[in-house]
């Protein structure tokens, strides 16, 4: 006989009523339905469900003070057939893990706040670039009289506001990048180039010849 077959006919004995007793009869009959059924994990919500049709406590009886006799067959239950009665947490991303870490939380808030800022940086930036993907392929303004206009792309409002907004200037300024006077874009102090010369002047043409 299994710890949970003794557990069951143990506290079956102690109930003092025939409600009492049908109930854990109930809760046990659905603890074999899910064995017979495979069920990997024996949580709560699960076997309640489970119980409710076969005439034992509902999952709320379970879980309230009085159902720890309930829980403590359902645990027993679960461990006779090496069944989980939680489902596996999630595991945390590994930059959250690591500051997890951090014993002082200021810096753990600071850190998250960081890497928020930058997700919502690097979500504009994929912005700027399908806007700009679709300005690179916008026909030549100058066209034979003879030859067919080409439709004109369209931006969606969102890539027109991403690039005036870069072309605005606060946007630029807080990752410390600078217009040229030759159209160039360079960050500073270290004087990285991230646009070629005549890049901002082309831009601003080409979205004239949007409006």
């Amino acid at each position: 006989m299994s710890t949970a077959e003794k557990l069951y006919e143990r506290l079956l004995a102690e109930r003092t009523s025939d409600s009492q007793r049908n109930k854990m009869t109930g809760l046990w009959n659905a603890l074999r339905q899910m064995r017979d059924e495979n069920v990997d994990v024996y949580t709560i919500a699960v076997v309640g469900s489970y119980s409710e049709k076969c005439g034992g406590p509902q999952t709320q009886s379970i879980r309230n003070k009085q159902g720890k006799p309930f829980r403590t067959l359902i645990e027993a239950f679960a461990d006779d057939e090496g069944k989980r009665i939680k489902r596996p947490q999630k595991s945390l991303p590994p930059i959250d893990a690591a500051i997890d870490m951090i014993a002082d939380k200021g810096a753990q808030l600071a850190l998250r706040l960081e890497i928020k800022a930058n997700a919502g940086l690097k979500a504009e930036n994929d912005r700027l670039k399908a806007a700009f993907k679709v300005l690179s392929v916008v026909p030549t303004v100058e066209r034979s009289l003879n030859q067919p206009e080409t439709p004109r792309p369209k931006l969606s409002e969102i890539e027109l506001d991403s690039i005036n907004r870069f072309l605005a200037g606060s946007w630029r300024e807080e990752r410390l990048w600078l217009f040229g006077d030759d159209g160039s874009i360079v960050e500073e102090p270290s004087g990285t180039l991230i646009a070629p010369p005549g890049f901002v002047n082309a831009l601003r043409d080409i979205l004239a010849t949007l409006d």
